[in-house]
């Protein structure tokens, strides 16, 4: 058994960053991950996306741009250089770099065992606080026959090694789209499922409108209040029915229609936390119980990598004394890396109006 100052569990954006500055403060401190350092965003999430999108954007404007002639994909080199940014999925070099540092990496599941406590590898260790940051997963709706017909997430969507024929894309929101407009460029035929009338159902409807326009222009098939009713599989594609008549087929289903809180196991509830469908609940210094923070998507509140940055900034500065400012949420940013780029700062103007705000 070891003992911390502060035990962080998960080593996504905000748990590297919590556990960087209360190291920095003087404090001892271990971090724990299931799967690999840096978290979804690292591995497959912001940076492999943004890798893959990048050369088919250029190709793009060169096709839009006057006097010049548009390059050629080179997709085994589009790959490698994918596969070099998200470090081949191995992070022996992070877990050692963290050794010189002197902090401590557990790489396995942890959870909290009582008061001060926490489980990892089948050894308890004890920690004065404990700083929880696991992110969220991918939300996998009741679809009769998905299971057996097999589908693909973000993970195997930044992942594959090999460009599928055919996309069925469920999903209109910030994922779906850049997914979507990512598959068809590279030269897959997709057609993108969605329930509601609209796509970007948290922005204005204006710039849904706008959206499906390019995705169309790039020979996108849009479905929109499009309900997918079953799945099933046969002579190697993917074939979803739709509510109300109709099908859409591929040889990869990417499921993209949201994200949950990972709280599952973590002996939150039993640390004093409260904890429902929509995440954990944490005050305005991501305190969820006492002795006890929470940041990032597991919060429930904006499930943007820089905000859970932020909040892994606001829980070290709680934990160390070092001003303790209070979270404002009021101005975050969001952008979709579709083409064209939409990017938003607050409140939609619907969603001012729903507050009263004119």
């Amino acid at each position: 058994m070891s003992s911390y100052d502060v035990f962080v569990i998960g080593a996504g954006p905000g748990g590297e960053v919590a556990v960087d500055r209360l190291k920095r403060a003087g404090l001892t401190v271990a971090i724990a991950e299931r799967e690999l350092i840096g978290g979804e965003c690292g591995s497959w999430g912001c940076i492999p996306s943004k890798t893959l999108l990048r050369p088919v954007d250029v190709a793009a404007e060169a096709r839009r741009t006057w006097g010049v002639s548009e390059p050629k994909l080179d997709w085994e080199e589009v790959r490698e250089y994918r596969d070099y940014m998200i470090r081949n999925l191995d992070d022996t070099k992070e877990q050692e770099s963290y050794a010189e540092k002197g902090i401590d990496v557990y790489k396995d599941a942890a959870r909290i065992a009582g008061e001060g406590r926490v489980e990892v590898g089948g050894e308890t260790h004890e920690a004065a606080k404990i700083v929880v940051a696991t992110g969220s997963d991918a939300v996998i709706p009741p679809i009769p026959g998905l299971e057996d017909a097999g589908y693909w997430t973000n993970r195997e969507a930044t992942a594959f090694s090999d460009l599928p024929e055919s996309v069925v894309m469920l999903g209109g929101g910030p994922i779906g789209i850049e997914l979507s407009q990512m598959f068809a460029r590279y030269g897959a035929k997709v057609t993108l499922v969605e329930a509601a009338e609209r796509l970007l159902a948290r922005e204005d409807p204006a710039i849904g409108e706008m959206l499906k326009g390019s995705l169309e222009e790039d020979g996108i098939d849009v479905r929109l209040g499009s309900r997918a009713e079953s799945v099933e599989s046969a002579n190697g594609k993917r074939r979803v029915s739709i509510e109300g008549g109709g099908s859409a087929e591929g040889s990869e289903l990417v499921v993209a229609i949201g994200r949950k809180p990972r709280i599952e196991g973590l002996g939150l509830e039993e640390a004093g936390a409260e904890v429902d469908q929509k995440g954990v609940t944490i005050d305005e210094r991501c305190r969820a119980a006492e002795n006890l923070w929470a940041i990032g998507d597991m919060t429930g509140i904006m499930p943007f990598t820089h905000v859970a940055k932020y909040q892994g900034r606001l829980t070290a500065a709680d934990i160390t004394g070092k001003g303790s400012p209070k979270a404002d949420y009021s101005a975050i940013p969001r952008v979709v890396f579709s083409d064209p780029e939409v990017a938003a700062v607050g409140l939609s103007a619907e969603g001012a109006r729903e507050q009263g705000i004119d």
